[in-house]
């Protein structure tokens, strides 16, 4: 290994090899350990990355942060945070993600000026959430008007409180992963 090399090595999930991540020059190379396949090793050209997508999701060990890359050709690159060792067992690898991440942008920043730069989910994956959940506290909400109290036995309000109780998280999970763009000098990791 180069020492000018940045090296992100990340398992993500329990059914995938731990893959390592490495920064060369103007190049990202990725390899799974003990693959040989084509789609488990590759390079990928950082002139040829059209955009840049950063989003978190909650894990058992804080955010796990992903960094989506895709190419002119359709061609994804998913580089995440956390190592899964286990099935019970997660590792925050934030340090040498982070690393990666802001040193992989900047560079294709100068390799491809014409790149896009964006945070958070899709807008179409966005909407549909919101509406969704709005669509669902609606109908609850309506059902509960209707019909009062009468008919609401222990299990409907079990899943009437987890559903309430689950509300914030949801909305903290939308709220971090709005749609968006970002300056590449100054990514939000």
């Amino acid at each position: 290994m180069n020492s000018d090399e940045i090296v992100h090595r990340v398992r993500a999930s329990v059914f995938a090899q731990e893959a390592e991540w490495r920064l060369v020059d103007d190049r990202l190379v990725w390899n799974e350990a003990g693959k040989t396949r084509a789609g488990d090793s590759g390079v990928l050209a950082l002139d040829q990355v059209d955009s840049v997508r950063l989003t978190n999701e909650p894990s058992r060990v804080g955010p796990r942060m992903f960094c989506r890359l895709r190419t002119r050709d359709g061609a994804i690159a998913l580089i995440a945070s956390v190592h899964t060792a286990s099935v019970f067992s997660a590792q925050d690898r934030g340090v040498t993600y982070k690393t990666l991440v802001r040193t992989l942008v900047a560079r294709i920043a100068v390799a491809n000026p014409k790149a896009r730069f964006l945070t958070g989910i899709t807008p179409i994956v966005w909407w549909s959430v919101v509406l969704g959940m709005a669509t669902l506290l609606g109908a609850m909400g309506g059902l509960f008007v209707l019909v009062g109290g009468e008919i609401f036995t222990a299990r409907i309000l079990v899943g009437l409180a987890l559903v309430v109780l689950g509300t914030p998280n949801l909305v903290r999970w939308l709220m971090t992963n709005r749609p968006g763009r970002f300056d590449p000098a100054k990514p939000p990791l």
